[in-house]
């Protein structure tokens, strides 16, 4: 009988069964594990794996290497789920039961975003903070390389999504002091989003503080004057003008958050 693994890559790449954490190696072991399980369900190469894991300049040994690190993975989860790792011709997939926490996100931002397709956005912040609490710290941390780093944004491109359509549920709510809590953090981390910016403005004006909302308009727009060389884009250009015209102001401006 074979038990459900769980799998993070929110955080460091872990593997466990129930409370038992599994030893799943160094770092090359680790990456040939979250290559496969970033392809959960479906077929991975032999060629897709020595790129995951050694870029564009693999070592003449990498098949090899490859080889020994899917046995030694193997036997990790033998204990466990000995079918989890399927060899196919020319590479190889997980067939067994097991859980990923990108993919319980990834499902949690989806029951969001069909509450708030329903207009029920008190369910869809609910969904959200759920989605978010799966977070664990920088995405595979610990893995190197460009096929790393690229999965890394996207994963975090995902997260900073989620934040944004967080707020924007708060703010529909009524909750701008949780906005403002919120999209404060996330701005140190993404300066120059002018998406958080915006939300964070709208928090201010609708907690009464549109002298603070103000402020931010003025200090991103030096930020980015002085760091990037250009002027502001046209949706932050455009809540500054209703903002300084209170009769404009239209509850509407809550954007959708999503990244491009």
């Amino acid at each position: 009988m074979e038990l459900p693994l769980h799998f993070s890559v929110l955080g460091p790449v872990r593997a466990r069964c129930h409370l038992t954490e599994l030893e799943i190696g160094p770092r090359q072991q680790r990456q040939t594990l979250a290559a496969l399980l970033l392809g959960s369900g479906s077929f991975v190469s032999v060629d897709e794996l020595i790129y995951a894991v050694w870029g564009d300049r693999p070592s003449r040994s990498a098949v090899n290497s490859l080889r020994i690190y899917v046995h030694r993975l193997r036997a990790a989860f033998a204990p466990f789920a000995p079918s989890l790792i399927r060899s196919l011709g020319g590479g190889y997939e997980l067939a067994g039961a097991h859980h990923l926490d990108l993919r319980d996100l990834e499902a949690g931002l989806e029951a969001a975003a069909a509450a708030r397709a329903a207009e029920e956005h008190a369910e869809a912040v609910t969904h959200t903070r759920s989605a978010l609490d799966l977070w664990r710290g920088r995405p595979l941390a610990g893995l190197a390389g460009v096929w790393a780093q690229g999965q890394r944004q996207r994963i975090e491109n995902l997260r900073l999504t989620a934040i944004g359509d967080l707020a924007a549920g708060l703010l529909r709510l009524g909750r701008p002091e949780s906005v403002i809590a919120l999209v404060g953090t996330t701005i140190s981390e993404h300066p120059f989003d002018e998406r958080v910016r915006e939300l964070l403005m709208l928090a201010f004006h609708q907690a009464g503080r549109t002298a603070e909302a103000l402020r931010v308009y003025r200090e991103t727009r030096i930020l980015f004057i002085n760091e990037l060389g250009i002027e502001l884009g046209p949706g932050l250009q455009r809540l500054h003008r209703q903002m300084l015209d209170p009769d404009a102001f239209s509850p509407s401006l809550i954007p959708a958050f999503r990244t491009t």
